[in-house]
């Protein structure tokens, strides 16, 4: 693994304890079972933006395949986001 490839693995190991914490919305909306199984499960635009920031690693260590992958899957989460907001 180069260094730049343990940075990246680092950064995204090192935000990941965060993923799972449940916290007050910020938006003031109730914080429910269905919310906490959201959150649990990267369902929100946090853990989306997480995987977008390690994409982003990813391409500028020549891992485009896995990048994709990433971007693609922080769009799915997004789009979920948006419909439960709805």
């Amino acid at each position: 693994m180069t260094r730049t490839a343990t940075v990246a693995a680092a950064l995204f190991l090192g935000s990941a304890g965060l993923l799972f914490s449940v916290e007050s919305p910020a938006d003031g909306s109730a914080d429910t079972p269905q919310r906490r199984e959201r959150l649990k499960a990267g369902e929100n635009p946090d853990f989306a933006r997480r995987l977008e920031n390690l994409a982003d690693l990813y391409l500028l260590i020549g891992r485009r395949a896995e990048a994709e992958a990433l971007y693609r899957r922080a769009h799915e989460i997004r789009q979920r986001h948006a419909a439960l907001k709805r």
